[in-house]
């Protein structure tokens, strides 16, 4: 064998070498990428999970608020109602003591001839 045949397949040697690393490296940047799309899809995952706690605790405290205004609401109107009626015994009482006032008058005044 030739010096020259020698250093030809010292060559085709040397190049599958450096074609089986191109693949190891392409191999590991494979599995690079894919190990980079999991943390992204866990990422995104953990992230949603939060968004959902978040509303879910914000749909509890708008239902809470929806609670309270309903009492509020309600003891509103109990108060209204117990005004109104105090407002109509009142009147009342006024009305009386107006029908009491006139008879008085009429009794205390002198007779008109």
């Amino acid at each position: 064998m030739t010096e020259f045949e020698a250093a030809t397949i010292a060559f085709q040697q040397a190049s599958l070498e450096i074609g089986r690393a191109g693949l190891e490296i392409s191999r590991a940047t494979l599995w690079v990428g894919l190990a980079q799309a999991g943390v992204a899809l866990l990422v995104g995952a953990v992230q949603c999970g939060l968004i959902y706690i978040g509303l879910r605790y914000m749909r509890r405290a708008a239902d809470h608020r929806d609670q309270q205004h309903q009492e509020t609401m309600r003891a509103l109107e109990a108060q209204t109602a117990t005004q109104q009626a105090q407002t109509a015994a009142q009147q009342a009482r006024h009305e009386e003591t107006m029908r009491a006032l006139e008879a008085l008058i009429l009794r205390t005044a002198p007779p008109t001839s």
